[in-house]
């Protein structure tokens, strides 16, 4: 299990960036498998406050597709972001 905290970061909410990335599949798309994780990862992230906790399957799933996003900007929130997915 993996625990993420879900800053709030003055212009830049980690739980509604972590939600659009992976609400859209990559330019490849989404195999069968991965949009199984990518609806556990979804629920898990919506029901969560502070904090969301994921199965370290998911958890994997959901740093490769962090790791693997493009960005139109660059910013030290986004940088901050991104370091928490190493």
């Amino acid at each position: 299990m993996h625990k993420l905290t879900l800053k709030k970061l003055p212009n830049f909410d980690y739980k509604a960036n972590l939600l659009g990335i992976l609400k859209n599949a990559p330019a490849q798309g989404y195999s069968v498998d991965e949009v199984r994780l990518a609806v556990k990862a979804i629920d898990c992230l919506e029901k969560a406050k502070d904090e969301a906790s994921f199965e370290d399957n998911v958890w994997e799933f959901v740093k490769e597709k962090v790791n693997g996003a493009k960005f139109v900007m660059a910013s030290k929130e986004l940088a901050e972001f991104l370091d928490d997915f190493k």
